[in-house]
């Protein structure tokens, strides 16, 4: 780790910590910014999800790719096309349209012991409802399958996933290095926010 850390620099540097591993990462002068709560389990009866007039969820095409790049990277803060691409072409995508604009996507993909779903990203909404129709699109037709979802703090949506089977099974810190805690505390954009990550190693 420190010889990584050496050749990083001064660059602003992130991850996510176990409990386990927080005091470690301290002792390399990473300091907390924010957590993330992973919600797996297997899906249960899924409650439907009820758009306004004009908005609609449909599965994405490969001409929307560059779109939901642009999203991820206002989002998330940070630029990662080639791995953003990758991953569109692997997993399944879908996107919640208004008005005829995207305004946030979801990718579903196999994973581990079932599914992963993430990255999400949507414009912010009340109740976080735009999020909830993402993930709903992809938990119906899953259920009884093990999915599962880290979701960066802030997000109104632990009932609402603990209802659909999903329980909170642990809590992790996000944590920065080279940049003050709090210049890193919550989403980077104010309209579009991260609601799921790619993993835990990734963001």
């Amino acid at each position: 780790m420190e010889l990584l850390l050496e050749q990083l620099g001064p660059r602003v540097t992130f991850l996510h910590a176990t409990p386990a591993g927080k005091p470690l990462y301290e002792k390399l002068g990473f300091t907390v910014c924010d957590t993330l709560d992973q919600h797996q389990g297997n899906v249960g009866e899924v409650s439907p999800v009820a758009l306004p007039d004009g908005e609609r969820v449909r599965a994405a095409t490969a001409e929307d790719f560059p779109t939901l790049i642009d999203l991820a990277t206002r989002a998330y803060g940070l630029e990662r096309k080639a791995m953003y691409l990758a991953l569109l072409e692997m997993g399944e995508n879908a996107v919640l349209v208004r008005d005829g604009k995207i305004v946030g996507f979801s990718v579903l993909r196999r994973f581990g012991r079932g599914l992963v779903l993430g990255p999400v990203v949507a414009m912010r909404s009340p109740d976080d409802l735009h999020a909830r129709a993402l993930i709903g699109h992809w938990l119906t037709g899953h259920e009884g399958e093990f999915v599962r979802i880290d979701v960066p703090s802030g997000a109104m949506l632990t009932e609402w996933l603990i209802a659909q089977g999903l329980k909170c099974v642990d809590t992790t810190v996000k944590m920065v290095r080279n940049a003050p805690a709090d210049a890193h505390s919550g989403p980077p954009d104010a309209v579009y926010r991260p609601y799921g990550l790619v993993s835990q190693a990734m963001f």
